[in-house]
């Protein structure tokens, strides 16, 4: 007789010992992946959008269940200064009352983390809500294709997937995904073969949606993470893998279905090296709202003009798509400092303390790109990514130091579900107690 394999084995071992706890963290997992890979599905879409909503609900719902009753809060260092941003936010909308919706994308995005956080350390699996990430960007690829097989097929030069959402928001979730699992094959070296695909995958749908900011993180997060493989050994493996991977996006780009990506980067160019005088459109405008958005930033430097202002009283009477110029203009330097904070100092720790660097690769492929490129602070897709990578060594007190909260003994719910376990418990007890009674007689 075959026997189950090792890992439904312990499920079984898992479910006999502990059934509502295995329960909750079973529902608490699925709706975390159906969470993530609606990230961009239904979030743009009015009316749609409310499944995507009610998925990171039942999620909230699940994990703060099982926390409560199986795991313990942990008020982590790193996750703080999200909390203190978002009653900064509240206290800004407040005063200035701008955007109301706004507002509760912002308590919706960190909340979501903040339970991804803790859930995430509490059943110690950070790996696999990495997992999920890029199985979600895997299952977006696969929409998009189903959706637009015979533009693909056909090589139409024309963006791919605008039905599933903003197209530069899709491009950095599958961007993200590249980096990640690059980092999977680099530094945690497991799964070569299957990130190497989804790998692939990542980075041929980011081309198709025709983001530039998405192929620029693509490429820094690959000139970044071979920079700390290699650092202080092998520097001419360096040099030439940089060299080979200049000249693999370069001869990408002659691949006739970018060629009109390929003229809107050169555009790009143009615009930053002229001033935002280029033929191009989209890189002027976006050249003007990032000046305009320094512009409103002088005129409150230190809280910013309040909540989403730059929509309100600038004149492009839309959201600025630089992260900088945005939240200078909203939130000023307090509100930046405070946003900021924790990557700064968790990439301090991995400095410190010589640990693998995930946050200081992740500040400076993502974060540094997203200042000038899209706006990180209200998406979803940066709260999930970002808790995933604040869960890593969590556990290591020399790394990361966190309040650990315990709000139920772990026996209470079995109380209410078999009042007999009472006299059970209460039965042990007194075994116990009479045993060594009898010992100390003797």
């Amino acid at each position: 007789m075959i026997g189950l394999p090792s890992k439904f084995k312990v499920w079984k071992e898992g479910f006999a010992s502990d059934r509502f706890g295995f329960v909750l963290k079973a529902f608490a997992i699925t709706f975390a992946f159906l969470n993530m890979i609606t990230l961009p599905v239904f979030t743009f879409r009015l009316g749609f959008n409310n499944i995507s909503i009610l998925l990171s609900g039942l999620f909230v719902v699940f994990a703060a269940l099982y926390i409560f009753f199986r795991g313990q809060f942990r008020f982590c260092w790193l996750i703080v200064p999200y909390i203190v941003f978002v009653i900064y936010c509240v206290l800004s909308y407040l005063f200035t009352r701008y955007s109301f919706s706004n507002l509760r994308t912002i308590c919706l995005v960190y909340g979501l983390m903040f339970f991804v956080f803790e859930f995430s350390v509490n059943i110690k699996k950070p790996k696999l809500m990495m997992e999920f990430f890029l199985w979600s960007t895997v299952v977006l690829a696969c929409l998009i294709f189903i959706d637009n097989y015979q533009d693909i097929l056909s090589l139409s030069t024309d963006r791919i997937g605008n039905k599933f959402g903003n197209l530069n928001q899709i491009g950095w979730i599958f961007a993200l995904g590249f980096f990640f699992c690059f980092y999977r094959i680099f530094f945690l070296r497991e799964r070569y073969v299957m990130s190497a695909l989804i790998a692939l995958v990542d980075l041929a749908f980011a081309a198709l949606t025709g983001s530039r900011g998405a192929l620029l993180l693509i490429a820094a997060s690959m000139f970044v993470l071979l920079f700390f493989f290699f650092k202080g050994k092998k520097k001419l493996y360096l040099l030439l893998t940089c060299v080979a991977l200049v000249l693999g996006i370069f001869l990408i780009l002659q691949i006739p279905s970018f060629s009109d990506l390929r003229t809107r980067i050169y555009r790009m160019l143009i615009s930053l090296l002229s001033g935002g005088t280029s033929g191009d459109t989209s890189s002027n405008q976006r050249f003007a709202m990032f000046e305009e958005g320094l512009f409103l930033f002088a005129k409150s430097p230190i809280l910013g003009n309040g909540l989403a202002s730059f929509s309100v009283i600038s004149n492009q009477a839309v959201y600025s798509h630089a992260n900088l110029s945005e939240m200078l203009c909203n939130f000023g330097l307090v509100g930046l400092s405070i946003w900021i904070f924790p990557f700064f100092y968790k990439s301090f720790l991995e400095i410190r303390n010589r640990k693998s660097p995930l946050c200081l690769m992740y500040s400076i492929a993502v974060i540094l790109p997203s200042m000038f490129f899209t706006i990180l602070y209200s998406a979803k897709f940066f709260a999930v990514t970002a808790a995933i990578l604040f869960s890593f060594g969590v556990d290591e007190e020399s790394n990361v130091s966190a309040v650990k909260i315990k709000l139920w003994r772990k026996p209470s719910i079995d109380v209410f579900l078999s009042p007999n376990s009472v006299f059970k418990t209460v039965d042990k007890e007194k075994n116990v107690s009479n045993r060594a009674m009898g010992a100390d007689n003797d």
